[in-house]
């Protein structure tokens, strides 16, 4: 299951949940991916904290959407980068 919410200007979160596998699930992600990428909306987290289950053919897509993410600009070259951009705790 995939859900997906912009939770800062330009910055978008797909939520995916449960099994995650071949099939549905990878044309899914793919799809939103490109999506955006046409949109230039590039900085896009999966969020899969409440996923149970991720096959080899889900992996893959999470890889194939980082590449296209990264040719993009969309991904950050390292995750201290990438931290940079959280707001300070309060």
């Amino acid at each position: 299951m995939l859900s997906k919410k912009e939770i800062k200007p330009g910055i978008w979160v797909f939520e995916l949940s449960g099994r995650v596998q071949m099939g549905p699930d990878c044309k899914r992600v793919d799809q939103e991916v490109e999506s955006h990428i046409a949109k230039n909306e590039t900085r896009i987290i999966l969020d899969m904290a409440a996923v149970d289950h991720i096959d080899s053919a889900f992996v893959g897509q999470i890889v194939k959407s980082f590449s296209r993410l990264s040719k993009c600009g969309g991904v950050y070259p390292t995750a201290l980068a990438a931290s940079e951009d959280f707001p300070a705790p309060k």
